[in-house]
């Protein structure tokens, strides 16, 4: 009994052992029959950074030290440590003794495959592998900001750490196609490259590889130059002539290549008339072309490809555009004739010294003319060397017309006495106008320039320029001062003009402005020499007025307020070298300065019929009408 009860015990061991290690293979990786396994890790994990990864584990007994394999291909126990696609070994030195561990010399923005084994003298376990079987480094950001020291108009020089391992560029701006740049073996040694022959004022985008791996990327923008000016500028009724210093416009980013032009007060682009200029004209520093249209603004860039390097606006001189009917009026019936019988743009031309009553001729122009120009000039188109007299009632509008410009050019405009008279007295029907224009002309005598009465519609932009008015009645300048109708001024402009009203009595004098209309208005006044009003220079209850007054020059104002009725919708918007000689001040809403001296001290002769306003102080001589002091 006791015999089998030993044997019993015995087998009962043996069991147990044999349980024993079979759990310690099944559970941690352990060769019982060589002898020569260790056990492998049982937690593997990773952090990415850009181009580093920090690796931890749990460690395993008996272990001397630790080899990690990362690779961008995929591993298996039958693959060799090493051969993978990309494969970096880390620890055959024996350098990795315990967890955490960095991996070093990675790639930014790529997918690797990872493994880790345990190693002792003679003995190793077998690779454990990450759970989830890749992990993906970070975006690699090698460059920085650029310092605006290393851009210039044309370059962009760019720094990294010298050494990293990078082979080229890519390069973008805009819309246009990427270009490539490589790196030097020398640029990469020293962590940097110039960049050359960039666009000024252009934003770029560089971005930096190693062959096909992203390894950062950077925005700048180069610098804009300043534009060169044109030395000269003249212009014809049909042609431009244009200068520059071909010195200063030919050295570094403001070299020269093309030109381009456009109609208008804006700057010019290639989808203009882009021209390329001849080497000559580059040498020389000089450009002309033809074919333009008279009275007509225009503006000329020199570019370096699409970069303007220069810009010039100018006007043609004045002139007749040839899209216009031309018609020489004499007399009366020539003139009823011309407005009867003709259509579309209509130019009138009276010659030098004609005298035209035409104050019971037609009055209204028909909505069959779409522009009217009454214009004082010979059969030429040269300017009247005497301006045309012209006696008046007031042209007027036809019902529903519709007028791109009616224009009233070098005449002498006038009647004998200061009744209901008007250069444009229009009233009851609605008519829309884009340009009501007065130019260098003389207007005498008459009760208002620009008059509209329960009228409808509007005029875009009413302009009096270079024009000497004497002797206008209680209606002033530019009135819409009725209790019906809803016609409306949108622009008025007073420009390099005289008014002066000192010889009229003073029951008879009226504001610049009288307008009630509802919707705003812009009133502009520059370059003026006004003298003589009676109470105000505006008398409206329009809302709101916005009012700018420049280079003006005041005076002869028996009293008032300078702004009367619009107590609360009145914007003075700018008012800038403006000056009232002091014996003519205004009461209230005061505009500009006020001087010390009287108008007798600033002018020759101003209170006189025809007045002789050259200003006497020097101080004073750049502003007000420049007429005077030519």
């Amino acid at each position: 009994m006791k015999k089998l009860t030993h044997i019993i015990k015995i087998g009962a061991f043996a069991l147990l052992t044999s349980l024993s290690v079979a759990a310690c293979i099944d559970g941690n990786d352990w060769e019982t029959i060589s002898g020569n396994r260790l056990f492998g890790t049982t937690s593997f994990s990773v952090e990415p950074a850009a181009i580093t990864a920090e690796a931890k584990w749990d460690a395993t007994p008996n272990t001397e030290y630790y080899i990690i394999e990362a690779s961008r291909e995929q591993m298996d126990d039958n693959m060799p440590m090493g051969s993978a696609s990309g494969s970096i070994v880390y620890g055959e030195d024996q350098s990795i003794k315990k967890s955490p561990y960095t991996l070093a010399g990675l790639l930014g923005e790529t997918t690797y495959y990872l493994r880790i084994k345990s190693v002792a003298s003679g003995k190793e376990s077998r690779w454990v592998y990450l759970e989830d079987g890749t992990f993906e480094t970070l975006k690699e950001e090698i460059l920085g900001t650029i310092p605006s020291e290393n851009i210039t108009e044309e370059t962009i020089l760019i720094t990294w750490e010298a050494g990293l391992e990078v082979t080229h560029f890519i390069i973008k701006a805009g819309i246009d196609a990427p270009i490539t740049k490589e790196i030097t073996s020398e640029e990469v040694a020293a962590g940097q490259k110039l960049i050359e022959g960039l666009l000024p004022g252009t934003e770029y985008t560089f971005s930096i590889y190693n062959g096909e791996i992203k390894r950062g990327e950077t925005t700048a923008m180069t610098v804009m130059p300043e534009m060169v000016d044109f030395t000269s500028v003249t212009p014809t009724k049909t042609s431009v002539s244009l200068v520059w210093d071909p010195e200063a416009i030919q050295t570094g980013s403001t070299t020269v290549s093309h030109y381009a032009w456009c109609e208008g007060d804006r700057t010019p682009s290639v989808s203009d008339h882009y021209t390329a200029l001849t080497a000559e004209q580059i040498s020389q520093g000089q450009l002309n072309f033809d074919g333009l249209e008279p009275s007509t603004t225009y503006t000329v860039a020199l570019m370096r490809g699409t970069y303007v390097r220069a810009l010039t606006t100018f006007t043609t001189a004045k002139g007749i555009p040839s899209e216009y009917t031309r018609v020489v009026v004499t007399n009366k019936e020539e003139w009823n004739t011309a407005i009867s019988s003709n259509t579309g743009k209509v130019a009138m031309l009276i010659p030098s010294g004609t005298t035209l009553d035409i104050t019971s001729a037609t009055a209204i122009i028909p909505n069959t003319i779409t522009s009217l120009l009454i214009w004082g000039a010979d059969e030429s188109e040269e300017k009247a060397a005497i301006q045309p007299d012209i006696r008046l009632k007031g042209l007027s509008f036809a019902d529903g017309g519709g007028y791109e410009t009616i224009e009233f050019y070098n005449l002498y405009l006038h009647h004998d006495n200061n009744e209901n008279n008007f250069v444009v007295y229009h009233q009851n029907n609605n008519a829309t106008i884009q340009n009501l224009i007065l130019e260098s002309c003389k207007v005498d005598k008459i009760r208002g320039i620009f008059r509209f009465k329960n009228a409808t519609g509007s005029c875009k932009n009413c302009i009096i320029n270079n024009c000497l008015i004497e002797n206008i009645g209680s209606y002033g300048l530019f009135a819409t001062a009725e209790a019906k109708g809803t016609w409306i001024f949108n622009n008025v402009v007073l420009t390099n003009s005289t008014i002066n009203e000192s010889g009229i009595d003073l029951s008879q004098k009226g504001p610049l402005l009288k307008t009630q209309q509802d919707q705003s208005i812009s009133f502009e006044i520059n370059q003026c020499t006004i003298y003589g009003l009676a109470y105000t220079i505006i008398n409206s209850g329009s809302k709101p007025l916005t009012l700018n007054i420049s280079n003006t020059l005041f005076g002869g104002f028996q009293s008032g307020q300078a702004v009367k009725g619009y107590e609360d919708g009145t914007t003075v918007n700018s008012s800038e070298n403006v000056y009232t000689v002091s014996d003519s001040p205004f009461q209230s809403n005061a505009l500009g300065e006020c001087l010390t001296i009287t108008g007798a001290d600033l002018f020759n002769a101003p209170a006189t019929t025809d007045g002789d306003f050259t200003v006497k102080i020097d101080t004073y001589k750049t502003y007000g009408d420049q007429r005077w002091n030519k």
